[in-house]
């Protein structure tokens, strides 16, 4: 490489750098961020918190530089890791509501989960969808209610785990509404749907990658989904809530979390950066394949977390499921 070639090579290095340095935040302690940010991922590579986890980790690298991926599978490795680090925002947390629920309700950690990580932003969420049998005579969830009373002990619910989503929902059914069917465990969502779709299992819970294909493909009926409001994805399938009002919501979520002491300016920050992140059009595009974009305050984040957890814990508490 010749002389000239060396001093452009080494201007547009510069030149790359001024451009990262000029998108940090300014005023904050310490200078922040001046040396390299942790981004604990509470999964291995490939899942849905991993890819939030990337997207963000990513983008805030090209916008911040000194920003790395860290995945941390395994009950409660991420969160102990990222417990016992200084609450300076140069280690941070993404995780899901099912870890952050087991790590509550499952794990009874020795700490309020609540407030160890604050939140700082929801990364993603990811409403839920009701599917039922094709011979199932059902179109939506009133109906699936009035069918199972008139059918007592007629019908069954597919459920991935103890304590997951799909197990929660169909407790939910039999405690509040008063249904009597039986739920049937699976070792994972791929053999469940298989067994819906041969008409043995009658109600599944699952998301819009797992069962919206199927839906789409006339395999199984989808009559509901479990947020607040519609989803892009299947903006046919009304939400619980518009046919039974007082309904728990079954939203999943993916978000980030700091350590408890973090400077609510530092929060400020990352929540700030985090908005504009999730607003690129290729991140959007990533993240809402399977779900819904995030974003909001820390403060909504917080009381959505809370909503979730508290819910989770009363269907729990309610059915009198052994977490083991």
């Amino acid at each position: 490489m010749n002389r000239f070639a060396i001093h452009a090579a080494a201007a547009a290095m510069m030149f790359c750098a001024g451009l990262a340095h000029a998108q940090k935040p300014t005023g904050l302690p310490g200078n922040y961020p001046n040396k390299v940010i942790h981004v604990v991922v509470s999964s291995s590579p490939g899942g849905a918190i991993d890819i939030a986890g990337r997207a963000f980790a990513t983008k805030l690298n090209e916008r911040w530089g000194n920003v790395v991926l860290d995945n941390r599978p395994g009950i409660g490795v991420a969160y102990e890791l990222v417990m016992k680090s200084p609450a300076d925002g140069y280690t941070l947390l993404v995780t899901s509501i099912s870890a952050y629920s087991s790590a509550e309700i499952v794990q009874k950690v020795p700490y309020n989960i609540r407030t160890k990580f604050p939140p700082i932003i929801q990364l993603t969420g990811s409403p839920y969808i009701v599917t039922v049998s094709n011979d199932l005579p059902v179109k939506n969830v009133s109906e699936l209610i009035a069918y199972a009373k008139a059918n007592p002990n007629k019908l069954n619910f597919g459920y991935t785990n103890v304590g997951s989503a799909s197990q929660l929902f169909g407790e939910l059914l039999i405690h509040d509404f008063g249904v009597d069917m039986q739920g049937i465990p699976f070792k994972g969502t791929g053999p469940a749907y298989v067994e819906q779709m041969a008409g043995r299992i009658h109600i599944l819970l699952g998301s819009s990658s797992s069962a919206g294909p199927l839906v789409k493909g006339g395999k199984i009926r989808g009559i509901a989904t479990t947020g607040l409001v519609r989803t892009k994805d299947q903006p046919d399938l009304p939400t619980i809530r518009e046919s039974q009002p007082g309904f728990d919501t079954f939203a999943g979520w993916v978000g980030l979390f700091g350590v408890e002491g973090m400077s609510p300016a530092l929060i400020n920050a990352l929540n700030k950066e985090g908005n504009i992140i999730l607003g690129l059009p290729d991140v959007e595009k990533m993240l809402t394949a399977d779900g819904e974009i995030g974003g909001g305050t820390p403060e909504q984040f917080r009381k959505i977390i809370a909503d979730s957890l508290d819910s989770t814990a009363r269907i729990i508490n309610q059915a009198g499921i052994k977490m083991e």
